[in-house]
């Protein structure tokens, strides 16, 4: 099962997304029990030309095991993810520029872990509301779990375990997007990133 809710409210120069939140279930012929659950939110406001940001993001998910698997230190463990990215925004002529980091704390088997990606795009028009070059510099936390396995390979065994997420320390890429209208898009980009 699946469930979204959001909300979003703008008021004068103030930009918040007050509520925004899945819930996502999973059972499998095994016996395992997947439960997922995400809040999202966050706040702006624009002073001058410059608009500053804060963007917030809770993460709680917890696997139970498969009927045949016997218990172990790593049985039905709660794992966590919170997230902070602190952002800044300003077009200036046709540049446009953001500017922030992400800051994560992961909640696993062992200790807490923390993390800081870089958080830097640039788009630059080439042809005004049709072609643009763009540059990025990020990085994030990406969420392992049983259901984004499955997405990936169906044939996943039920039994694995799950020690850390993945974490994407560096990821440059870089190219052209456009829209030849509101049906006809493009995006080609090459793309690098150093995992651990």
């Amino acid at each position: 099962f699946s469930s979204r809710r959001r909300h979003t409210r703008l008021q004068g120069d103030w930009s918040s997304d007050v509520c925004s939140s899945d819930l996502n279930g999973l059972n499998d012929n095994f016996g395992v029990v997947e439960n997922d659950f995400n809040v999202r939110g966050g706040a702006g406001k624009k002073f001058d030309e410059n608009y500053f940001g804060l963007g917030l993001n809770f993460d709680y998910f917890k696997k139970q095991d498969a009927d045949f698997e016997k218990f172990d230190i790593n049985s039905n463990e709660s794992r966590n993810i919170v997230t902070m990215n602190p952002h800044f925004r300003r077009d200036f002529d046709k540049i446009h520029l953001n500017v922030g980091f992400n800051f994560s704390i992961e909640h696993n088997s062992g200790p807490v872990t923390a993390h800081f990606y870089p958080d830097v795009n640039v788009s630059v028009p080439i042809a005004e509301h049709v072609v643009y070059i763009f540059a990025d510099v990020t990085g994030g936390l990406q969420k392992t779990s049983y259901k984004t396995l499955t997405d990936e390979n169906p044939f996943t065994i039920p039994s694995v375990k799950f020690l850390h997420n993945q974490s994407n320390d560096l990821v440059l890429d870089g190219g052209l997007k456009g829209n030849f209208s509101s049906q006809v898009s493009f995006n080609a980009m090459v793309k690098y990133t150093k995992m651990t």
